[in-house]
């Protein structure tokens, strides 16, 4: 013990004046910071944009992530990237005329050109969302006609999947990403 003036309490020298002392044995070590407040949001993992906020991503025809495409895949051209986009859009038409399963043209397009393009595979999982959406709400709807609301929900549901369709169609084509309203997002 060292010598303190008459109005502060002794002090203990052993530590020598640096840190506290770790545990000792049979004490658990100390507890790793906690969760954040109560009511706040969890903060995101690493490399993932804040919740809430819209991912950035890049233009056409540069890589997603900084990288080079694997070795061995030929990544498009930026107008190519456009015309995919385009198409995985677009092929949705071509699925429905094959019994109605409209999510089929853009899992193609996905499959078969995502790899080669971060672009293109945006397009194509959005696409293909939209789609099996539309196709559960075509569902429910047509259960609903025997309540009769479904004669008017059907028809517009179908008026919304041609236009919405097309103004996404429209964008890809511009080098524009799009995210389809009211869209389950299965597919990532």
């Amino acid at each position: 013990m060292s010598t303190a003036p008459p109005d502060e309490p002794p002090r203990d020298d052993s530590t020598g004046g640096g840190p506290p002392p770790g545990p000792r044995s049979g004490e658990p070590p100390p507890a790793p910071p906690g969760p954040p407040p109560y009511g706040g949001p969890p903060p995101p993992p690493p490399g993932q944009p804040p919740y809430g906020g819209q991912p950035q991503y890049p233009p056409p025809g540069q890589a997603q992530y900084g990288g080079a495409p694997r070795p061995g895949v030929v990544p498009l051209a930026p107008d190519q990237e456009r015309t995919w986009g385009l198409l995985a859009h677009l092929s949705a038409f071509a699925g429905s005329l094959v019994g109605g399963l409209t999510p089929l043209g853009p899992l193609v397009v996905m499959l078969t050109m995502g790899e080669r393009s971060a672009f293109v595979r945006r397009h194509a999982v959005e696409a293909l969302n939209f789609n099996i959406s539309v196709l559960i709400y075509g569902l429910v709807s047509f259960l609903l006609v025997f309540v009769l609301i479904g004669f008017v929900l059907l028809p517009l549901l179908v008026v919304a999947w041609v236009v919405l369709v097309i103004v996404a169609a429209v964008k890809a084509n511009q080098g524009e990403d799009y995210r389809y309203p009211l869209t389950i997002r299965m597919v990532t």
